[in-house]
């Protein structure tokens, strides 16, 4: 019996999201060098649902367009490191805390949840019959 069974994969990924937020939001309040490791393995482990579930709905979903929509995923994680960095010098030209870019994260992945609440389930549930065809 696996999760999946269990729940859908709008609860999932809403679920695994929300996850994902309150281990950044620990990292961001943390204090102690053993919180901090503890929020980002929490963090990065809940991302591991989304890193299999997104090339999966892509490649059952997205038709004659898989290419496009797998560029957008791929090109997503380098964009957000660029996006990172780039707001860490911003902050950091401002003598501002670099707490405040996982405190934006955080916000930013929180807008995508309430997204992802709004999308009907049909859209995005992964069908087990047509994976098995």
């Amino acid at each position: 019996m696996y999760i999946s069974d269990k729940l859908t994969s709008k609860q999932l990924v809403v679920g695994f999201l929300s996850a994902d937020i309150l281990f950044l939001l620990g990292f961001n309040y943390s204090t102690v060098f053993w919180q901090l490791c503890l929020a980002r393995y929490g963090a990065g482990f809940f991302k591991i649902f989304l890193v299999i579930y997104f090339p999966v709905w892509i490649d059952l979903h997205s038709m004659h367009l898989k290419s496009i929509w797998l560029t957008f995923l791929q090109i997503g994680v380098p964009l957000g490191i660029f996006m990172g960095y780039s707001l860490s010098s911003v902050l950091s030209m401002y003598s501002l805390s670099w707490r405040y870019g996982f405190i934006f994260t955080s916000a930013w992945l929180f807008l995508n949840t309430l997204i992802f609440v709004f999308i009907p389930s049909h859209y995005l549930e992964i069908n087990q019959d047509r994976i098995m065809s």
